[in-house]
């Protein structure tokens, strides 16, 4: 009787085989990366909304909006009440952070060492990584992140997050003029046409442009590179008129002590507490800022093609990196009496 003849693959058709899974693979993986980065995208125009509504109960408790940060000059006040506390701290209750923030020693000393209680802060506030104050889509190592230079001119490695904080992803909008402080050194008012600054107390009734058409968050990424400059000021006397500029020189782009987000916490630093409109998302202008006040940080995120913002009447909505600058500068003012139409 004849043996029956067995017939396996050949290693051609093996060869055919494992090609045509490694096609399918291939055109799965983008799919699946998609659909991974709007889960992502999803959480993190959550993450606004949340912080939105947080935001608007906080003007229903105190009848105001928050400050981007609180400071107080030549008065040798020290603690962490007036010395820079930023509005993410001030919202805490709000968004089921009350444990953290009961337990906040407001009168701990500010500083950047453990002599001056900085570092010794009891309750651990200012460390707590919060999701609440965190983009999924913007990846944290502890080493820096590569970015393309805004003109071109190639890729640079952020400064590494600094361990002693919660970083952010969160900023608010500071409107078209880029100081912080309440006046300069000649005397002449801030400018300030946003929805948060320094000692800050915006109202929904000082909104006149409407709710709807005026910015109250946008995104930033973590480490993002800046010239450690002033932005220099220049230009006619008024808020939309005048000119900031990032200086060519101070170029310290991977400075470790000024990243961008640094901290929910603290807000000494202005790239950790808002951005402007001065500038475009994603804008290829450098960001820039050497003290406490002269602020240039474009809105900036990991969202393909824009960034996600929080309006003032709570509502999420994403603006295109190729909006127009107008527009963009008229949402970032609450009362510039410009229509802004579609965008």
């Amino acid at each position: 009787m004849a043996k029956k003849k067995l017939r396996g693959f050949t290693l051609i058709e093996l060869l055919v085989v494992i090609a045509i899974i490694a096609i399918l693979i291939a055109l799965l993986l983008p799919a699946v990366q998609q659909a991974r980065e709007a889960a992502r995208r999803t959480q993190c125009k959550n993450n606004l909304k949340q912080l939105g509504l947080a935001l608007h109960n906080y003007h229903d408790v105190h009848g105001t909006f928050p400050p981007a940060r609180v400071r107080t000059y030549g008065s040798g006040i020290q603690s962490w009440n007036t010395s820079n506390v930023a509005w993410g701290a001030r919202i805490l209750s709000q968004i089921d952070g009350a444990a953290i923030y009961n337990g906040i020693n407001w009168n701990q000393a500010k500083g950047n060492s453990t002599a001056s209680g900085h570092n010794a802060n009891p309750s651990g506030a200012m460390r707590q990584r919060l999701a609440a104050f965190r983009c999924p889509s913007d990846s944290e190592n502890g080493s820096g992140k590569s970015f393309d230079r805004p003109d071109g001119s190639g890729a640079v490695t952020g400064a590494a997050p600094n361990g002693n904080y919660g970083h952010t992803n969160y900023v608010a909008n500071l409107g078209n003029y880029a100081r912080l402080q309440p006046q300069n050194n000649n005397g002449r008012i801030n400018r300030f046409d946003g929805m948060m600054s320094e000692v800050s107390k915006v109202q929904i009734r000082d909104v006149t442009d409407g709710t709807s058409n005026t910015l109250l968050l946008s995104e930033v990424r973590i480490g993002f590179p800046l010239r450690r400059s002033n932005a220099a000021e220049s230009g006619p006397n008024t808020s939309l008129g005048r000119v900031f500029t990032c200086p060519t020189g101070g170029n310290r782009e991977g400075s470790s002590f000024r990243q961008t987000g640094n901290s929910w916490f603290y807000g000494e630093r202005p790239n950790s507490v808002v951005f402007t409109t001065h500038v475009g998302p994603n804008s290829i202008l450098y960001d820039c800022s050497s003290n406490t006040d002269r602020a240039m940080f474009a809105a900036r995120s990991a969202h393909v093609g824009g960034v996600q913002c929080t309006l003032a009447d709570g509502s999420v909505r994403f603006a295109s990196e190729n909006i127009d600058l107008g527009v963009w500068k008229r949402l970032g003012s609450r009362h510039d009496g410009q229509t802004v139409g579609e965008w």
